[in-house]
C-alpha cells in the first residue's frame, strides 16, 4: 500500500509569492516558511493558522532554520536575522 497521495494534507495560506523554504520545528507542532515575498512565518501544524508574520528583510527570503532546542529561528537573503522564540 502506497501513502503517496495528490492531495494535500493541508494548505498555509498567507504568502504572496512563492514558498523558498519551510521547516519543521524541533517539537514537529510548529513549521516555518520562507518565502520570495519578503516575509518568513510562522504556523501551527495542527490548525495550518499563522501565528507568526516576520516583516523586516528587504529582498526575498531565501531560508529559515530553527537552532536544535527550538528556542531561535534564523532567516536569510542577502543578510542573516535571528530571532527569540521564547515567551517571557
Amino acid at each position: 500500500m502506497s501513502t503517496y497521495s495528490e492531495t494535500p494534507l493541508s494548505v498555509m495560506k498567507g504568502h504572496l509569492d512563492r514558498v523558498c523554504r519551510v521547516a519543521f520545528h524541533p517539537s514537529g507542532d510548529y513549521v516555518a516558511s520562507a518565502s520570495f515575498d519578503t516575509t518568513w512565518r510562522l504556523w501551527d501544524v495542527a490548525t495550518s493558522k499563522e501565528l507568526l508574520l516576520q516583516e523586516g528583510h528587504s529582498k526575498e527570503v531565501y531560508t529559515v532554520e530553527f537552532q536544535d532546542d527550538g528556542a531561535l529561528v534564523a532567516s536569510a537573503y542577502a543578510s542573516f536575522s535571528a530571532y527569540c522564540l521564547t515567551s517571557t
